[in-house]
């Protein structure tokens, strides 16, 4: 435009300049003098703003008027060849001067009133230009503020979170306003601190925080309620000379702070720097300041949203700490029930203090979010001590704590000393129950509380719900040692002891509530080498499950000695179940050893299989012989048999040994197989060696039994008829030790018992036959751990003869070498028997 000009006026060089609103800077958009200026200040001398200023025509006719008026800006006229000029204000279609053209002749021009009316026209069309397009840019602006505050609008929309709001007012600044740099931080008790920061240097820290009290953009928009504008460095300087320096250093040249300021209340600022001098506008203003309370609500919007949140979690908590209290039963349940309460009652650490049964001391124990229990005991206090739990224990009185002062003046300094410098408000509420004193719950919160009414009668309440369970809890311990005082009498005080077997078994009550259940286990003898291993599970726990497993047992041990088999045992048990709603639907697991046959039967009533572990090392599933639990209906009980003869080892258990929860039952007892195969612990060991591997990394929720079996085939017992002649003896003694060493005895302790069954033999061939022609019987067997022998002739005793050597003294070596020697002579023959116990060299 200005080149157009300058050929429209024929002068040497024209410019024009234009004043943005409500500002004290011109800047020079268009030159053909010298390239365009980013800004001239209007009480900088020169023709252009001294028109601008005045709203006249300035004309310069001459180097000396030139000089006389603007000496500053003579030389740089003179450098470019102008010695005169004209300075014409740009004045809009409403009588504002929004500029001016300047128009330059070298000293060779001569100046007219023609050209002035040129130059005036000039610039009246300029002005026009000008006024055309500056209502374009306010459309153009005006339409660009409604889109970017639509944008911004929409943005909010989707915010949950005053994080979120705080990520959109930093986004959209740095968009809208063109900000370098911007964050957003919140009102807190008595400072702000930083939500979000984009832009600035690694220095920000994005936890910062800063007292209300400064001195800074930030704090005074907080303070006032109003938009910091700061445009350049100067008004920096002016307004906040302490950060000025700061500000050089970091290279901004303009900064904002935007308060969100709603109901009155502000609550949060937004500062925005930029690294270029910035003239702000009326619309940019006014852009700003809608865009404020548009955050402003959605921050109170996410503020209330946030809130509605955490009073749900705060009731979820409470419901869920409620129903811990409701399910404890016992002190230590009522304890963690009160742990997990603490984020829905707002505090970060409590303490559960019971009085003694006398009243003067008090157990104590404590936990908080972090650390559900800090102390591994309870620990015992006086109920003298002046501490605000006991205190509470000691009056019946809630105490209500606000600040560190108030601790410090009303309780012994031990007291003060055991709350961290974090903490800044404590409660402490009795426990009552029945009229009589339980003890007190203590709070402590590192904000500071007020204890406005809701908050008292919330924390009365959980106190009362607290006494509650901690009556429960008693009785429930008293009800639990009855049972289990009912349990340990009606359990095997200590398992049979069967000739060639070892046995071993552990009952574990659940740990979950102290549970004890029906749970049960015993070993019943039925013959020689012939028992019975059953393990059940009566439904339920307490006393009335304890006493239904008693009466199932009572009925198992009778019962098994008149029926013949598990599956008719079972039968046998289902009437009885009928008749007995206690004992319906009991699991039982009945396993019948005939180690003569070297067979096992077994059948299950809706119990977990057992397992048999081979010599080899092989784990068999005994699970071929399923059927429900007893009672109820009738159905038919199968029964299942397999072989065996090596050495075996048989498992039971009940379902508690292999149920978690969080693990499918098939993968529990896959793990229970691979624990069986790989626990290299004797049978005495086996079944809590066995507990400790599956109850590891979790719960014993449930009780258990595990009873554990080893045994072989049993050897038979030793029966021989032998002629009456010593000539066979020596046969009858190799026979004879060859039974010994395979019922377990040492090749070294066979002689003693050889030589005496040799002399009983010989006395019998000897003094009990008149010739060969009747045989005796030779008799061995192992039962109870002794072995026992019997040797019997078929003929008249005859009185020994005295040889006058070494002949004759047969029995009387009998009695050295054997215990229990008997010799029972009749007509029919005489009997002499002995027994003999050794110490074995493996379990047959």
């Amino acid at each position: 435009m200005s080149e157009e000009g300058t050929i429209a006026s024929g002068c040497a060089t024209a410019e024009i300049t234009l004043r943005e609103r409500g500002s004290e800077w011109v800047a020079v958009i268009e030159s053909t003098l010298t390239p365009p200026r980013s800004a001239v200040h209007l009480e900088d001398r020169t023709p252009i703003t001294d028109a601008i200023r005045t709203g006249m025509n300035v004309l310069v006719l001459s180097t000396s008027e030139l000089a006389a008026r603007y000496p500053g800006f003579t030389p740089e006229l003179a450098s470019k060849g102008i010695d005169a000029s004209a300075s014409i204000p740009l004045v809009d279609s409403g009588g504002c001067v929004i500029g001016a053209m300047g128009f330059g002749w070298s000293s060779a021009d001569v100046f007219d009133e023609g050209q002035l009316v040129v130059f005036e026209t000039a610039t009246e069309l300029c002005a026009r230009a000008l006024d055309r397009v500056r209502l374009y840019e306010l459309e153009y602006e005006a339409r660009r503020l409604a889109e970017n505050l639509q944008a911004f609008t929409m943005v909010l929309a989707g915010t949950e979170s005053r994080a979120d709001v705080a990520e959109a007012m930093v986004n959209e600044s740095l968009r809208v306003l063109g900000a370098d740099a911007a964050s957003v931080s919140m009102l807190a008790d008595d400072g702000f601190a930083m939500l979000v920061s984009r832009g600035f240097d690694d220095t920000m820290d994005q936890s910062q925080s800063w007292p209300l009290s400064e001195t800074s953009p930030a704090a005074d928009a907080l303070r006032t309620q109003s938009i910091i504008v700061l445009e350049s460095q100067d008004d920096l300087t002016a307004a906040y000379p302490s950060l000025s320096a700061q500000a050089r250093l970091d290279g901004d040249q303009a900064w904002v702070a935007l308060p969100l300021v709603l109901g009155g209340e502000a609550t949060a600022v937004l500062f925005a720097t930029f690294r270029t001098i910035h003239s702000f506008s009326s619309q940019d203003r006014s852009l700003m300041s809608t865009m404020g309370l548009q955050a402003a609500l959605a921050f109170e919007r996410a503020r209330l949203r946030e809130n509605d949140l955490a009073e749900a979690d705060k009731a979820r908590q409470l419901a869920a700490a409620i129903g811990g209290l409701t399910a404890a039963a016992t002190k230590v349940g009522v304890l963690a029930a009160f742990i997990d309460a603490l984020p829905a009652l707002g505090a970060q650490s409590g303490t559960l203090a019971l009085l003694s049964d006398d009243g003067s001391s008090v157990d104590v124990q404590g936990g908080s979010e972090a650390s559900p229990y800090l102390d591994s005991e309870w620990q015992t206090c006086s109920i003298g001590a002046r501490t605000p739990l006991i205190t509470a224990v000691r009056t019946g009185e809630s105490l209500f704590i606000h600040g560190r002062n108030e601790l410090t003046a009303g309780f012994d300094p031990s007291a003060v000393e055991m709350f961290s410098d974090g903490q800044r408000s404590w409660v402490a509420v009795p426990l009552y129950a029945g009229g009589r004193a339980l003890g007190a719950l203590g709070l402590s919160f590192i904000a500071t509380q007020r204890f406005d009414d809701a908050q008292r009668v919330r924390l009365a309440s959980f106190a009362a719900l607290c006494a509650n369970a901690l009556t429960r809890a008693a009785r429930f311990e008293l009800e639990h040692s009855i049972a289990i005082t009912l349990q340990s009498t009606l359990l095997p005080k200590q398992l049979k002891i069967i000739a060639g077997v070892e046995l071993s078994a552990q009952y574990n009550p659940g740990t979950r509530e102290l549970s004890v259940g029906g749970d049960w286990y015993d070993v019943i003898e039925l013959s020689r080498n012939r028992f019975l291993l059953v393990v059940g599970d009566v439904v339920g726990h307490g006393i009335e499950s304890a006493a239904a497993m008693g009466k199932l047992a009572t009925a198992t041990r009778a019962l098994a000695q008149v029926v013949s088999g598990p599956a008719a045992l079972l039968r046998q048990l289902d009437r009885v179940a009928a008749t007995d709603p206690s004992t319906q639907f009991a699991s039982m697991a009945i396993v019948l050893v005939d180690r003569e046959a070297g067979e096992l039967r077994y059948s299950l009533a809706g119990h977990p299989a057992p397992l048999l572990k081979h010599a080899d090392g092989l784990i068999e599933s005994l699970d071929m012989a399923r059927s429900i639990p007893l009672g109820g209906l009738v159905v038919e009980r199968p029964e299942q048999a397999l072989s065996f003869t090596d050495d075996v080892m048989l498992l039971l258990y009940t379902d508690g040994l292999t149920e978690r929860r969080s693990e499918h039952i098939d993968a529990r007892l896959a793990v229970l197989q691979t624990a069986l195969g790989e626990t290299n612990v004797g049978v005495a060991g086996l079944p809590r060696a066995l507990i400790a591997s599956m109850m590891a990394g979790g719960e014993q929720v449930d009780d258990i039994a595990v009873l554990c079996a080893k045994f072989a085939r049993a050897v038979p017992a030793f029966f021989r008829i032998v002629p009456a002649h010593t000539r066979h003896l020596s046969n009858l003694r190799h026979e004879l030790r060859t039974w010994l060493v395979a019922t377990g005895v040492a090749p070294s302790d066979c002689y003693d018992c050889l030589v005496a069954v040799s002399e009983a033999a010989t006395n019998a061939i000897e003094h009990g036959h008149d010739s060969d022609s009747r045989p005796i019987d030779i008799r061995a067997d192992d039962q109870d751990g002794r072995h026992r022998f019997s040797i019997t002739d078929h003929g008249a005793w005859k009185l020994p003869v005295d040889s006058g050597g070494s002949r004759g003294r047969g029995l009387n070596l009998i009695h050295l070498l054997m215990d229990d020697v008997t010799v029972n002579p009749s007509d029919n023959g005489t009997n002499v028997s002995f027994t003999k116990r050794f110490e074995r060299t493996s379990t047959p």
